[in-house]
């Protein structure tokens, strides 16, 4: 679910206060949830699409860094502007 993966991110940014790796995303939505890679790949990439996240390739790290698009967006923020992105699900659109 796309909504669980954005705060996730949120999560682990604020635990790094950092822009984080692609990586380091999915060791972290990994221990937290039961999502395949391939799922928050996919939902990383859906979230960038939405305008919700920026990815930007770093050179030195030789990896795509991950950061919030707006920085003031709470979960409920979310689900008012974009609710669908908390009906999406791997068995598909509910």
């Amino acid at each position: 679910m796309p909504a669980m993966t954005y705060n996730f991110i949120r999560e682990l940014l604020q635990l790094r206060d950092r822009p984080v790796t692609t990586q380091e995303v999915i060791d972290h939505v990994s221990k937290k949830s039961r999502e395949g890679m391939s799922t928050i790949v996919s939902d990383i990439l859906f979230l960038e699409k939405r305008g919700l996240i920026k990815r930007i390739y770093d050179k030195k790290l030789k990896s795509y860094i991950i950061d919030i698009a707006e920085k003031g967006m709470t979960i409920e923020k979310l689900f008012e502007l974009q609710p669908d992105l908390f009906s999406r699900s791997l068995y598909g659109d509910d």
